[in-house]
């Protein structure tokens, strides 16, 4: 048993006998009395294994123990502890082979230990891998390096240095491994890469309607190598990526310096379906309804659906109050609308009563003027701030805003109802684009609003006029649309050959997005260039990045990485 662990073993007998006289001391007492303790010295082992020169001390391998006297009042004891933390050693790493002396620092006092130091004498590296491709690397973790000390010692260590990993030559290639000063070798096999000798490609999938992404999922693709393996291929790229034209479609596969062609049949995009649904709001009977005012949705045979205005109307002239029909037609398909029809009426502005309103933070305001018919006394109508509270909560139910000027507009005579239709204007709240801006009517003033049909009476979009068909509460309206992109879709890898246009025809998600529009740059223009449509024009060979991104202010992006190839050094 080596001296340290003897000592140890001493120290801790010490311990439990100086414990028991403080106990009986305690006892004899009769009563609690206030202690302390003051060290006396300190003593040091250290218990783990040689160190390499450099190397620091581990002081989980140092072991203190502190010897104290403790004064209980009436009498002075000695009590030995372990001190686990809190000492420092110093130096705190091996500086020389053989014996090291080194001291450990605690509360003032110093104690001494040795450890040994060691030397590297010679080092072995072994490869433990396989062969690698000429132009690849291998793994510094399939390199094991032993270390031999010069105390006769081994170890695996593994911040050795190795200054190469890649192989370059067919057959062995020699890489050195250095540590601690010496230097060992290891021994990589080259072998040559595996070049692809052709393309099997087959395309499962059904036929695609013109515009279609095609989908990789649906071709199968084998590369048939030089050293006679067959090996299914997934990273291949696909050219054009979309169905470009009815019939037969050419579409080219390369891979690995190989190119294959597969035909995929490209079908008429045509319309299989109609819904159509009228938006606006009363039309005066003797006039027609605005084609605008007719919202048409058209679901085609790729399962997409899209806004379409080429459809006709018969009875699109209002011929009665209430409700009319209107037919609407797309090809072979026929939906109906009806459309509510009012009793005519000309705007007139000499009999009127006006009001100011103001936002409830009054950073907003309008001017609301009421047409009167000539026969009706000012006195009769009246317009009014509608409550706070219930314009707040009947807008926020309905429109996603915070930017609203709400007012009543109310009679004093029953006998008014009967002139109604009548109309009224507004100019366009300051900070109020005319794009996002809308009245509204709430005939609850809790839960439903109808927007109502308008229009600007002038060039610059200030003043705004619109129909009231009842008494009630009226709400200006700044609309906030918080339908952004999420999503742009459009083909990941190009392979073109120089001096060949190409159209990007990216799908912007979701398709209720407020704003659709992208734009288009090229990271490296001497190899393609890109237009604000889309239409990419290949330079010289090389590689570039086209980049698609949303206008709406939503950050959302995709990259098109385009390898144009000179056709003539190809061959």
């Amino acid at each position: 048993m080596r001296l340290h662990k003897i000592k140890k073993g001493i120290a801790w007998l010490l311990l439990v006998a100086m414990v028991s006289l403080l106990s009986l001391d305690s006892m004899s007492a009769g009563a609690a009395v206030t202690t302390y303790k003051q060290l006396k010295k300190i003593e040091a082992y250290y218990e783990g294994d040689s160190l390499e020169v450099g190397k620091e001390v581990d002081p989980e391998d140092v072991y203190v123990i502190g010897y104290y006297d403790v004064f209980n009042g009436f009498s002075t004891t000695s009590k030995v502890e372990e001190v686990k933390e809190g000492f420092t050693i110093l130096p705190n790493f091996v500086t020389a082979e053989g014996d090291n002396k080194l001291t450990v620092y605690y509360e003032g006092k110093t104690a001494e230990i040795t450890v040994k130091g060691k030397t590297v004498k010679r080092i072995w590296a072994d490869y433990r891998g396989g062969a690698v491709t000429m132009g690849q690397s291998f793994a510094k973790g399939d390199v094991v390096v032993t270390a031999y000390y010069t105390d006769g010692t081994t170890e695996e260590v593994e911040d050795f240095i190795l200054y190469s990993t890649l192989v370059t030559e067919k057959g062995l290639n020699t890489f050195p491994v250095s540590y601690g000063g010496c230097v060992s070798y290891i021994y990589v096999e080259g072998k040559e890469p595996l070049a692809v000798k052709e393309l099997m490609v087959s395309y499962y999938g059904e036929p695609l309607i013109v515009g279609s992404v095609i989908d990789k999922s649906k071709l199968s693709v084998w590369a048939h190598y030089n050293n006679g393996d067959f090996v299914q291929i997934k990273n291949f790229n696909v050219s054009p990526a979309t169905i470009e034209s009815q019939g037969k479609n050419k579409i080219e596969i390369s891979f690995g310096g190989k190119t294959a062609t597969v035909t995929i049949q490209g079908l008429k995009k045509e319309i299989v379906s109609i819904e159509a649904e009228y938006i606006g709001g009363g039309v005066i009977v003797g006039t027609e309804v605005p084609k605008d005012d007719i919202r048409v949705i058209a679901t085609y045979n790729d399962g997409s659906t899209a806004q379409i205005a080429d459809f006709t109307m018969t009875g699109a002239k209002i011929m009665e109050q209430g409700e009319n029909v209107v037919v609407i037609f797309c090809e072979s398909f026929v939906e109906i609308v009806t459309v509510n029809g009012v009793k005519g009426f000309v705007a007139n502005y000499d009999n009127h009563i006006f009001n100011y309103f103001f936002s409830s933070n009054y950073y907003s305001f309008s001017k609301v003027t009421l047409g009167l018919p000539a026969d009706v006394s000012q006195d009769k109508f009246r317009m009014e701030p509608l409550d706070e509270l219930i314009a707040r909560r009947v807008v926020q139910r309905v429109v996603p805003t915070e930017e609203y000027i709400p007012f009543v507009v109310a009679y004093d005579d029953d006998e008014m109802v009967t002139k109604f239709p009548l109309a009224m204007k507004v100019t366009l709240p300051n900070g109020y684009s005319p794009e996002r801006f809308g009245v509204y009517y709430t005939p609850n003033q809790k839960t439903i609003m109808a927007k109502l049909d308008g229009r600007f009476l002038d060039q610059e979009k200030k003043e705004y006029e619109f129909f009231i068909f009842e008494p009630g509460a009226y709400i200006l309206v700044h609309e906030v649309s918080n339908l952004l992109v999420q999503e742009i879709i459009v083909e990941e890898e190009l392979e073109l050959k120089t001096n060949r246009n190409y159209s990007l025809k990216p799908v912007v998600l979701p398709k209720t997005a407020e704003n659709k529009e992208v734009e288009y740059w090229s990271s490296d223009e001497s190899v393609a260039t890109v237009t604000e449509t889309g239409k990419i024009r290949t330079h010289e060979a090389g590689t570039c990045e086209i980049w698609v991104e949303a206008t709406d202010g939503s950050g959302v992006y995709a990259v098109v990485t385009i390898k144009v190839v000179d056709p003539k050094k190809k061959k």
